[in-house]
């Protein structure tokens, strides 16, 4: 089996390597943003461009948002009419259940009725 020995000289040379790309890759991300502003800046048309690709962005972001609004709150309309009409027949038989038991009560012919 062929196993390699690295010297000295060579894990230097490699180690540096690494650094010199690393610190290479570093002042690219530094300085991107400014050679990126640079080349828009030279071209007005795509300024223009960009500003309409951005304006239609949040445009669409803001109708997803005022869809969203607008299902939630019929969901909330929808459940809460089902869950009060269940809870209110629910608290009519209770009531027409005690109004059935309980004869002598004041109130009870307005439960009846």
């Amino acid at each position: 089996m062929y196993t390699r020995i690295w010297t000295g000289f060579e894990l230097n040379k490699i180690i540096s390597i690494i650094v010199i790309h690393a610190l290479d890759l570093l002042l690219l991300l530094i300085l991107l943003p400014f050679m990126m502003w640079k080349w828009i800046s030279e071209r007005p048309y795509i300024i223009t461009i960009l500003r309409a690709v951005i304006e239609v962005t949040l445009e669409l972001i803001m109708w997803i948002i005022f869809a969203g609004v607008a299902i939630l709150t019929t969901l909330i309309f929808v459940f809460d009419d089902v869950y009060c009409n269940k809870t209110y027949c629910d608290n009519q038989q209770k009531y027409l259940h005690v109004a059935q038991y309980d004869n002598n009560d004041k109130n009870s012919h307005i439960v009846k009725s």
